[in-house]
């Protein structure tokens, strides 16, 4: 099953925490747990991409001292003016808009009587599946 993923939600430092603790509660085939960590793996590598490429974007647009550290002003990096800082956050924008896109054998199944909060799984989204329990 294919899976997309905007790329703004993958870099949320929830996104990853959310799915590996619903897959430390989560009993489920061995075939599927391989399937789901090489998911994480790839998704973990497309974070780190996704980071590097903000960074870069910025090193591009902010003000750098003159051994080419940037410039911050308390956490926030300084920038030449308004433009170059719309630029790149622009770019940036863009790029977290992008569509990541990963497979797996089958969705995370959640009971619909199972508590979890709008949203997480909203975060979540595609990867989770919630069905009926079934009567005893």
């Amino acid at each position: 099953m294919e899976i997309k993923i905007r790329n703004g939600f993958l870099v949320k430092p929830e996104f990853l925490q959310l799915v590996e603790r619903l897959l430390q509660t989560r009993p489920m085939p061995a075939k599927a747990c391989l399937d789901i960590n090489a998911a994480i793996d790839k998704m973990t590598s497309q974070i780190n991409t996704i980071r590097r490429t903000r960074n870069d974007i910025i090193m591009r647009y902010c003000v750098k001292d003159k051994d080419g550290i940037p410039v911050t002003d308390g956490n926030k990096y300084t920038f030449p003016d308004d433009k170059a800082k719309q630029v790149c956050f622009k770019e940036i924008g863009d790029v977290e808009k992008e569509f990541f896109t990963v497979d797996i054998l089958e969705q995370i199944t959640m009971y619909d009587d199972e508590t979890i909060t709008p949203v997480e799984l909203r975060v979540l989204g595609d990867l989770v599946k919630v069905v009926e329990r079934p009567k005893a």
